[in-house]
């Protein structure tokens, strides 16, 4: 008997950490795709792509995507504009980063 016990509260542990993973992996595959979008408004900002662009993409988006999207366009477009290939590929990485770890910090 108390092996079934044992049994049912490892298979329940096992569930219930398979669910906190399964949850996790949501939350980073969400971040990673904020990131991502990040990522792409910061090319097109160092591709010199008119903010006007940006607020007609922004159209295509509802509710709090929208919100999002708007956020990280006015970001981008706050920041300068680089000459070099290196300066471009730093910023837009680092801007990656940033939204990446700034969606992890805000889901714990």
């Amino acid at each position: 008997m108390k092996k079934i016990i044992l049994l049912g509260c490892l298979l329940i542990s096992g569930i219930t950490m398979a669910s906190i993973d399964e949850t996790k992996t949501n939350e980073i595959d969400v971040c990673e795709d904020i990131a991502a979008l990040a990522k792409e408004v910061m090319q097109q900002r160092q591709d010199n792509v008119p903010l006007q662009t940006q607020e007609q993409i922004a159209l295509e988006f509802e509710g709090e995507s929208k919100d999002v999207y708007e956020l990280i366009v006015e970001h981008a477009y706050d920041q300068p504009l680089f000459n070099t290939d290196l300066g471009k590929q730093q910023t837009i990485e680092q801007f990656r980063k940033h939204y990446f770890e700034l969606c992890m910090s805000e889901d714990n």
